[in-house]
């Protein structure tokens, strides 16, 4: 082979050696970078799930009151849920850098389809994972919403209960007017039907006591009639015997009565 021929050969592999290198320099900075990212993005959600636990702590120690029970285990399983689902979204934000990293880390490589298969089983596992967390968040919101559904039916149970029973009161208290009417308008009635039956018998007793009175009306006025008759009989007889007494005074004393009759003369 000819002096030129060999140097451009030799140029064009030390080229190609450059290159690779350079490619296997910038593969190995971007996962450098790529597991710099996870470990911030680990961290942060460990920090979230470090503020959840210590809130449940906190919830969980504090005397809460029976009304807020569900509120507290509410927000407190609404706050992991939360935190689940922001690692959730920051594993899948990394596990997309990883793919275009590995990606590229594959093109380099001479069994590039091995290279990729590799890459895209361990993105699968941890995609598995995400995806555990996300049904795992999944679980804590529906069981806050099942809890506030209880908790809605609890107090409209309660709710009608109270409906219930003061209707059930008002009904037996109208049941009771109820009664007390029917049986005044009975005892009304049979009121009515006494004086109805006793009637004829009040009415002779009334004749009865009326004749009485009249009878007793009429004795009286009989004994004053017979009393004026005795009394003008004796003031006749009285007048009689005076006229007779005078009569015989003065056939004795003539005198005396001329005297007495000439001082009476007007």
């Amino acid at each position: 082979m000819a002096p030129r021929a060999m140097t451009r050969l030799r140029k064009r592999i030390m080229r190609q050696a450059g290159a690779a290198k350079t490619r296997n320099c910038n593969g190995a900075a971007q996962r450098e970078i790529g597991y710099r990212s996870l470990s911030l993005v680990h961290m942060l959600a460990a920090l979230r799930l470090v503020s959840s636990v210590l809130l449940l702590c906190l919830f969980a120690s504090a005397p809460a009151h029976a009304d807020d029970s569900w509120a507290v285990r509410n927000q407190a399983d609404l706050e992991q849920a939360r935190s689940l689902r922001d690692q959730a979204a920051a594993e899948s934000a990394q596990i997309e850098h990883d793919r275009v990293v590995g990606e590229a880390e594959c093109a380099s490589k001479i069994l590039v389809n091995r290279c990729r298969d590799r890459l895209n089983d361990a993105l699968v596992e941890r995609s598995k994972a995400l995806r555990d967390k996300e049904v795992a968040a999944g679980k804590l919101e529906r069981a806050v919403k099942a809890r506030e559904v209880a908790a809605r039916e609890a107090e409209r149970e309660s709710g009608q209960a109270e409906r219930d029973r003061v209707r059930s009161e008002d009904a037996e208290q109208n049941r009771k007017d109820d009664a007390k009417r029917r049986q005044e308008i009975a005892n009304k009635q049979a009121e009515h039907n006494r004086q109805l039956a006793d009637g004829p018998a009040r009415a002779q007793t009334e004749l009865s006591k009326r004749a009485a009175k009249d009878a007793e009306l009429a004795q009286k006025r009989a004994h004053a009639a017979e009393a004026a008759a005795k009394r003008a009989a004796q003031a006749r007889a009285d007048k009689e015997a005076y006229e007779r007494k005078r009569a015989e005074y003065a056939a004795k004393h003539p005198a005396a009565a001329a005297q007495s009759a000439a001082q009476a003369a007007p």
